[in-house]
């Protein structure tokens, strides 16, 4: 009995969810070289982290969370909101292979950042990829959320994402096995897809088509659909879709027993996964090719499914394995093992959350229990295998159905139903493989092979045409290099004896110039003499004036200590004289100061001037408020003199020297900090 295989379509969809994000590594690579430009930790970094992750999903699931954790990071360090909504998407998108329930936790948390700031545009992708997630847990809810997120993009009018987000509800109405829904919802996404240019979103939608179809066994318009996604894989050059399309077809191929251009198919799919290096894609090869060798009963049937058992055991995953134990099963049924054979099909019952997978394996495990004769537990699992066949209006696998129904009846003698279902088997059989599909199928085929010849004739007129053009414009170029060539050598020529010309009236004018040159270099000379022989005598004055300030500056202080002992004496014999005897002493102490004061300073002044020139007069600008007495204790400091010397010039004691400093400094603004003396020394 040969059996459509619902299995290697329900496996496509295991392995569809792991690649339905085509990745271009051009666009990578570009988006990581804008990264390294970035130097920056602003918002556009996390832009871009999070466009990377996002497109790595699929490639690079470890990459892509990588990435999206760094733009998490970054995010919450500037509080940057809508980068933070989309890096946990990003987060949760690449984690869904590993851990479905960390990434709905990590798309719900972007989900809620997204609705705390009216992010429409955010809060409808997301709402999507959550909705994509929770078909395995919660069918519900991943349709509430596929119906809000088209709702928010229909209102912000965003086609693209309308046209994305219906793709995906074709897919979850495909999932659910509810067919003509899904069918009507990938036309309409098509639709919009081919009426914005979006040619991706259109390509996956032709591809789901075919699948359906497939599903539902009208596969002349399956075969329609599928040539076209390949001839658009093939002029794309894709390797990872082109295994899609191809594995495709050959399951198609399978389906109406033509296990030869089936096996074509797939083993063009194998070379690809080879290539690849994808484990997971090669395990699907192997089983396609070990399904078909079971069908026409080949020995290399072993074979191949051991490889993919194999793989399964390397996978360490449970579906792969039990997969790989659905397909054993029937060679264990062939070699009698029948009890082993149940075994491994109820295993993969088990673990089956698709409808159109567990309708093929009930149908199976009726037929084991009809070749052991236990005739009423083959008819119970045959009819709920027609039971799921009839919801989901596969009619490929009715066809079968009622064919081991047919069997059935009639081994228990009830052949009213054995001619019914009979019957049935006959009309469904006829619809679904009959001459017209037959013959339609053959001209798909027909055409496929016309429009990729036409599409290889354009690519080698276009071939043609290119180099044409490039000879064409070589000539040209030739030509123009030539003409542009010869008018050079013309003006060079031209140019060449209006140089000349004018190099005659140069170099006259040269000559000219350099006697002047000499003429001006000699009176150069002289004037050099005359100013370095001042500049002789200016430094002989400063160093002799120089010398002088220092012998009156040690006279200044030399006189002043000389008035102040005779001052000193003056007072002693004060103490000893009378009252009329102390006032004209006292008379005579202070004339004498004034007078030693003011003739030691007109001397000293006049040296000082000449040493000091620019002094009093940046004095004067800076500070017009301060008193005569104060522009002395500034000469003073600007010579490094002590309190003790400046004192005994001054005829002050050090507390009245002390209070006069002070008040210069507060005069002058000078905080604290700052040495008076290095001050005064700075003007």
């Amino acid at each position: 009995m040969n059996k459509i295989p619902p299995l290697t379509l329900c496996l496509f969809l295991l392995l569809f969810a792991t690649v339905t994000k085509s990745q271009d590594k051009i666009k990578v690579d570009s988006l990581e070289n804008l990264l390294k430009l970035q130097h920056d930790d602003d918002s556009t970094k996390v832009d871009l982290l999070t466009e990377i992750a996002f497109e790595l999903r699929g490639a690079d699931n470890n990459k892509a969370m990588k990435y999206s954790k760094l733009a998490i990071d970054l995010a919450e360090k500037l509080n940057y909101k809508k980068g933070l909504a989309k890096s946990y998407a990003a987060f949760g998108w690449a984690s869904q292979t590993d851990n479905v329930n960390l990434a709905i936790e990590n798309l719900t948390k972007g989900l809620k950042i997204a609705e705390s700031i009216n992010s429409n545009s955010d809060i409808a992708s997301i709402s999507s990829m959550l909705g994509t997630l929770y078909l395995g847990k919660d069918k519900n809810e991943a349709l509430r959320l596929q119906l809000h997120a088209i709702s928010l993009a229909e209102k912000t009018n965003d086609k693209k994402d309308i046209a994305k987000f219906m793709t995906r509800l074709g897919l979850y109405y495909m999932r659910i096995s509810v067919y003509d829904k899904s069918i009507s919802t990938f036309q309409k996404a098509l639709e919009m897809a081919e009426k914005n240019g979006d040619e991706p979103s259109a390509s996956k939608c032709i591809q789901m088509l075919g699948l359906v179809y497939n599903f539902q066994g009208n596969y002349p318009l399956s075969l329609e659909y599928y040539l076209k996604y390949l001839l658009q894989v093939e002029n794309s050059n894709n390797r990872l879709n082109l295994f899609l399309a191809l594995s495709d077809i050959g399951v198609l191929y399978s389906n109406i027993r033509d296990y030869s251009k089936s096996e074509n198919y797939h083993k063009r799919a194998l070379k690809i996964a080879l290539e690849l290096k994808d484990k997971k894609k090669l395990f699907m090869c192997y089983n396609n090719i070990g399904n078909n060798y079971g069908k026409t009963n080949d020995p290399r049937e072993i074979e191949y499914k051991e490889k993919a058992f194999k793989i399964a055991k390397e996978l360490n995953d449970s579906t792969f394995m039990a997969f790989s134990s659905r397909n054993l099963a029937p060679l264990y049924v062939r070699q009698g093992k029948i009890d082993l054979g149940l075994l491994h099909y109820k295993r993969a019952l088990k673990i089956s959350n698709n409808k159109l997978a567990t309708s093929g394996v009930l149908l199976e495990i009726g037929n084991a229990y009809f070749i052991q004769k236990q005739y009423a537990d083959a008819l119970k699992y045959t009819l709920k295998a027609l039971d799921l066949a009839d919801k989901m209006l596969i009619l490929n696998l009715k066809v079968d159905i009622h064919k081991q129904l047919s069997e059935i009846y009639a081994a228990t003698n009830d052949s009213s139903k054995a001619y019914l279902h009979q019957k049935l088997f006959s009309q469904i059989n006829d619809s679904v493989r009959n001459d017209k599909n037959t013959k339609r199928i053959a001209e798909l085929e027909y055409n496929y092979k016309l429009e990729k010849e036409k599409h290889t004739l354009e690519l080698k007129q276009q071939k043609k045409d290119t180099e044409q053009a490039a000879i064409m414009i070589s000539l040209l170029i030739i030509i123009l290099f030539l003409s542009l060539f010869a008018v050079y050598i013309y003006r060079s020529l031209r140019e060449k004896r209006q140089s000349n010309l004018l190099l005659t009236e140069q170099n006259a004018k040269i000559e000219k110039l350099n006697a002047e040159y000499l003429l001006l270099n000699k009176e150069y000379i002289v004037l050099n003499e005359q100013l370095k022989l001042s500049n002789e005598r200016i430094n002989k004055e400063l160093e002799l004036n120089q010398k002088s300030m220092t012998a009156a500056t040690l006279k200044l202080i030399q006189n002043a200590e000389r008035d102040a002992l005779t001052i000193q004496r003056l007072q002693k014999i004060e103490m000893h004289t009378v009252n009329d005897g102390k006032q004209e002493i006292n008379s005579l102490v202070s004339d004498y100061r004034r007078s030693s004061y003011n003739s030691n300073w007109e001397q000293f002044e006049i040296l000082f001037e000449k040493v000091h020139g620019s002094f009093y007069e940046k004095i004067n600008s800076s500070y017009p408020i301060l008193t005569t007495n104060e522009r002395k204790m500034c000469a003073f400091l600007k010579l490094n003199m002590s309190n003790k010397d400046i004192a005994n010039i001054t005829f002050q004691s050090e507390e009245a020297l002390k209070k006069a400093r002070l008040r210069l400094r507060q005069k002058l603004q000078i905080e604290r900090e700052t040495n008076l003396t290095s001050f005064m020394q700075a003007i």
